[in-house]
């Protein structure tokens, strides 16, 4: 399904994932180095859910509460292909990744919103089958 064009590429959706930014930690409260953890994590996570392929981050907010830095609540990532950028290529493919504080209730009006805030030729990359 095609839900963005940039110049020649028409963009589709391929896959979503959605998942608490916080799910699974046992004990502690957030602070700067849980939170980084956990972002470097997020790349595994995601490649594990929807393949090895570039993961674009969108940087998080970081909320203070408590005199604590909060991360968003999920962690969303969807992964978007089009057409080869070089003749060699058989397509080209991207993961973006951003945080939000609720889950997507229009997956596909997001993942367009989403995409429609980068540049596909400067982050995306060819793959071959």
């Amino acid at each position: 399904m095609i839900i963005a064009e940039q110049g020649n590429f028409k963009i589709h959706f391929n896959s979503f994932k959605c998942y608490k930014t916080y799910g699974g930690l046992i004990a502690g409260l957030p602070n700067d180095r849980i939170n980084n953890i956990l972002i470097e994590n997020m790349y595994e996570s995601v490649e594990r859910a929807l393949g090895v392929c570039k993961i674009h981050l969108i940087e998080p907010k970081v909320v203070i509460r408590k005199n604590m830095p909060y991360l968003p609540r999920y962690i969303n990532a969807v992964r978007l292909h089009s057409g080869a950028m070089h003749k060699n290529a058989d397509g080209s493919i991207l993961i973006i990744v951003w945080f939000s504080d609720t889950v997507p209730s229009d997956l596909l009006q997001v993942s367009t919103n989403v995409a429609n805030t980068i540049n596909w030729v400067e982050l995306a990359d060819d793959f071959n089958f």
